[in-house]
């Protein structure tokens, strides 16, 4: 409710504040840090669970890819002769990291006569990376590369870098 000075009054006011409080409180809630992937047929987000971390502390990392129809990435555990899907964060400001790709789908192609584990469609990676202990308090930009390779059934594309750059607060 508005009084005639133009002030929220009530329960109005009560359940802005009540709203508030709870957005605060809530670590679901808490502040991020993302940015966009775009390269060839591949789009993406990458995000860090925190904006602000601890020198030395761990941030949850989580990457949602898509690949356009009719394409596909390789999986991370291929043959030499094709490109793996990685993705890393330079060492610059990482002490540690540690990748969880889903399980890559294996598909057949009778042109090869052999059967290669694919990505397609949407897909997310998850990972943990551990902030390097001897930061100091400051904004920081955590820098890393989507590398791929993508095809079709009758063409591969030379491969891909897309870099990515996170900034995160050093607290």
């Amino acid at each position: 409710m508005i009084s005639k000075a133009g002030k929220r009054t009530g329960r109005f006011a009560t359940a802005i504040a009540l709203i508030a409080v709870c957005a605060l409180a809530s670590p679901s809630l808490a502040a991020t840090s993302s940015t966009t992937l775009t390269s060839g047929d591949v789009n993406g987000s990458i995000a860090l669970s925190d904006a602000k971390a601890a020198p030395g502390s761990p941030l949850g990392v989580t990457v949602d890819l898509t690949v356009a129809p009719g394409w596909h990435i390789y999986g991370t555990k291929v043959s030499d002769e094709f490109i793996p899907t990685t993705l890393r964060f330079a060492p610059d400001h990482i002490a540690k990291q540690s990748w969880n790709f889903p399980p890559a789908t294996p598909v057949n192609f009778e042109g090869l006569g052999e059967t290669i584990p694919v990505y397609t469609g949407k897909f997310s990676v998850k990972a943990t990376v551990v902030l390097a202990p001897n930061l100091k308090p400051g904004e920081y930009q955590l820098t890393g590369t989507l590398k791929f390779q993508e095809c079709n059934d009758n063409i591969c594309k030379v491969p891909q870098a897309a870099t990515f750059s996170l900034p995160v607060t050093v607290q």
